[in-house]
C-alpha cells in the first residue's frame, strides 16, 4: 500500500501524479493507494470516497485555503548559560580557594550546623574508585577545636620539639590554627579499603593510592567551598603526632587513618600573591 499526506488541498495535482505512477508501476491487484490531505485543526471538511477503475482509491477532503507554508510561529526564549561560562565561573570559584594562615571567630557568613551539612554533603559527593566511599570526616568547634590543637602541640614536645623551634610551634598553632572557628578532620577507612582489596583482588596494589585521591578530592572541595563561603583556612598534617591521642579524644574508630587537618575561621589577612610555573612545563596537547 502506497500512503501520501498532503497538508493542502492545492496539492490535488500532487494526488494525480500518485494516481499515474501507481498505474505505471504497482501491480492494481495487490496495490492499494491512500491519498491523505491533512487536516487543518478545527477546520471544516467533506470527504468522498471516489473509487478508480483500478484499485486505487482515494479520499478527497475539502479543506478551506491555507497557506502551503505558514509562518513560523515565535518561540519563548529558553533559559541558557553559556557553557563556557559557567566553566568560567567554576574556575573562579577555585582560583579564590587560598590558604589564610590568619584566621579569627568573627561572625562567619555559615552557622555551624551549616558548615556541618556542607562537609557532609561535599564529601558524600566526592568521587572514589569502584565508590568505595572511603573518606571520613570529623568536625570540631569551640572547646574540642581548641582541645585538637592541645594535643598538637603536645605532640610536638613529645616528639623532641623544644627550645625556639617549640616557641615558634606555639605562636603559630594559637594565631593560625586555634584561633579559628573550628577544625575539620580528613580520615581514610582503612577497613573499607581492605574489604575492596578482598573483593576485587586484580587492582589490590593501587588502592591504598586511590584513596588518598579519593581523600584529596573531599578535602579540596570542602575547603574550595568554604573560601566560596568567605571562610579562611589551611590543610595541616600533624598526623603522626596526635592520631593516637586524636582517636581517644574524640572515639574515632580504630580503621579511621588521620590524613589532613583543616582549621578554618573568618579572614583576618588575606593570602600573600600567588606564583605559577610556566605551563610549558605543565602541559603537553596533542592533536589540536
Amino acid at each position: 500500500m502506497l500512503v501520501a499526506i498532503f497538508s493542502n488541498r492545492r496539492l490535488l495535482a500532487a494526488a494525480a501524479l500518485v494516481r499515474v505512477v501507481c498505474h505505471t508501476w504497482c501491480s492494481p491487484s495487490t496495490t492499494r493507494c491512500l491519498l491523505l490531505f491533512r487536516l487543518h485543526a478545527a477546520a471544516p471538511c467533506s470527504l468522498s470516497l471516489t473509487p478508480s477503475a483500478s484499485a486505487v482509491s482515494f479520499f478527497h477532503f475539502s479543506l478551506p485555503p491555507q497557506p502551503l507554508f505558514p509562518a513560523p510561529q515565535p518561540q519563548p526564549p529558553l533559559p541558557h548559560r553559556p557553557i563556557m561560562s559557567a566553566a568560567t565561573e567554576f574556575l573562579k570559584a577555585l582560583q579564590q580557594r587560598r590558604s589564610i594562615y590568619s584566621i579569627g571567630r568573627k561572625p562567619l557568613s555559615l552557622t555551624n550546623e551549616q558548615v556541618v551539612a556542607l562537609v557532609q554533603g561535599l564529601v558524600r559527593e566526592a568521587p572514589s574508585a569502584f565508590n568505595v566511599q572511603s573518606s571520613r570526616a570529623v568536625i570540631l568547634f569551640g572547646a574540642q577545636h581548641e582541645k585538637l590543637w592541645d594535643i598538637a602541640l603536645e605532640g610536638m614536645k613529645a616528639h623532641g620539639v623544644s627550645g625556639d623551634a617549640l616557641e615558634a610551634a606555639k605562636q603559630k598553632i594559637a594565631s593560625c590554627f586555634a584561633a579559628g572557628v573550628g577544625t575539620v578532620l580528613f580520615f581514610e577507612d582503612t577497613a573499607a579499603i581492605d574489604e575492596l582489596k578482598k573483593n576485587v583482588p586484580a587492582y589490590a596494589h593501587n588502592y591504598d593510592s586511590f584513596s588518598l585521591q579519593a581523600s584529596g578530592m573531599a578535602q579540596y572541595a570542602v575547603w574550595s567551598a568554604l573560601a566560596q563561603a568567605q571562610i579562611g583556612g589551611t590543610m595541616q598534617h600533624y598526623n603522626e603526632l596526635i592520631e593516637a591521642d586524636v582517636r581517644k579524644q574524640f572515639d574515632v574508630p580504630a580503621s579511621w587513618k588521620l590524613i589532613s587537618q583543616l582549621p578554618f575561621g573568618s579572614i583576618e589577612a588575606p593570602a600573600q600573591p600567588r606564583t605559577y610555573i610556566p605551563d610549558e612545563g605543565r602541559f603537553l596537547v596533542k592533536g589540536l
